[in-house]
């Protein structure tokens, strides 16, 4: 499904397409902003991990809020090998 449906978004920088699978939800009585960072690190097997990071400050001197999020994409083959059958040969002198 990532190759088909995530892979072309996310390596174009949409990645709103990751949306489905979750947003952070922060609430605050003050102006918030919000800083959103994806790290992606897939293989060329479409295996690996998708971080999604977001951290929330306020105008105020609080401390920022971070939460992060880890998508793992797994690669199912659906591939399959099919072996001739097994051969037996007797070689003569002559």
């Amino acid at each position: 499904d990532y190759l088909d449906n995530y892979a072309a978004a996310v390596a174009n920088g949409n990645y709103g397409v990751l949306d489905v699978f979750g947003v952070a939800v922060y609430f605050d009585n003050c102006a918030t902003n919000v800083d959103y960072n994806v790290t992606v690190n897939i293989n060329t097997c479409q295996e690996g991990t998708i971080t999604r990071t977001w951290t929330v400050t306020d105008n105020q001197p609080n401390a920022p809020a971070t939460c992060s999020q880890v998508i793992t994409v797994t690669h199912h083959s659906d591939w399959v090998v099919e072996f001739p059958a097994d051969i037996t040969a007797q070689c003569v002198d002559g």
